[in-house]
């Protein structure tokens, strides 16, 4: 690969550099081709995932991905950040399969335990995703990836976890998705907000001033809390259809979830869990 800079000089007209000659690799993109294999060896590693319908929630992180490219292209956004953006989604929906994939050994443990091991292990795939496009080199991006990416799992996990006690007494589909929507945009917004509100302190301590800055600052968290919800909500909508649509993956939901599946739900699997709770 060659790459020449040129810039316009105006009244000198257009300077260009000497043709510097890269030595690119086609191996050079595997790191990143790669991370989609990291949820891939679950489905043969835990032992109920040994199951055909286990795979249908691959199609999940797939429209994610391509929702995200049609979506980058439609607004034109420059190659640069539409990169980052995909890096982002992708590293995003890997960590959110494998948690699911993860699911029956979650379903072992309580729900507090539960909770704190499906945040470290989408903060090591995070991590893992960091390393696979910047090695053990820091850059600057580094922090504002690291909070984007952790208000997102937090994002993810939260309201799944308050829609669940939501909906303890009388659960049924349509009941559920409106709890995690209210759930996502509360919980999403909150921690923007409180995040928002701790760099103001920092920042209003060193300036001396507070007022001007949080009614200001504010409500533009807010609104980009409100719009995150959003998008996270929609980014969490196909691994729900594929669980609502699935009778493995319902099982599944209801099962880490400790929710009573309704009397008029769908049949259940063979050996299910649901199953095996009426024969005892």
């Amino acid at each position: 690969m060659s790459i020449i800079a040129s810039h316009d000089l105006l009244r000198q007209g257009l300077r260009s550099s000497q043709p510097v000659v890269v030595d690119w690799r086609w191996y050079y993109h595997l790191p990143a081709l790669a991370f989609w294999a990291l949820a891939l060896p679950l489905l043969g590693v835990v032992k109920r995932n040994r199951h055909r319908q286990a795979w249908a929630i691959l199609i999940a992180p797939l429209v994610v991905i391509v929702a995200s490219r049609m979506l980058t292209s439609l607004l034109s956004v420059p190659s640069g950040p539409a990169e980052g953006f995909a890096m982002f989604l992708t590293t995003l929906a890997t960590a959110w399969t494998i948690v699911w994939l993860l699911g029956p050994w979650l379903a072992d443990v309580r729900g507090g335990a539960a909770f704190l091991i499906a945040v470290a292990v989408m903060s090591c795939v995070g991590l893992l995703s960091y390393l696979a496009c910047y090695g053990l080199a820091y850059d600057k991006s580094l922090p504002r990836l690291a909070t984007w990416y952790t208000l997102a799992v937090f994002g993810l996990l939260l309201p799944m976890l308050l829609a669940r006690r939501s909906c303890r007494k009388v659960y049924s589909q349509p009941r559920f998705m409106a709890w995690l929507l209210l759930w996502t945009g509360l919980a999403t917004t909150g921690c923007m907000l409180l995040l928002c509100a701790t760099a103001l302190i920092t920042i209003a301590a060193a300036r001396g001033s507070v007022a001007d800055i949080f009614t200001v600052a504010l409500p533009v968290c807010a609104v980009i809390g409100v719009v995150s919800a959003i998008a996270l909500y929609l980014f969490n909508l196909p691994f729900m259809v594929v669980a609502f649509r699935t009778d493995f993956y319902r099982e599944r939901l209801l099962r880490v979830l400790r929710l009573k599946e309704p009397a008029d739900e769908g049949p259940r699997l063979p050996g299910s869990a649901g199953e095996a709770a009426e024969t005892a």
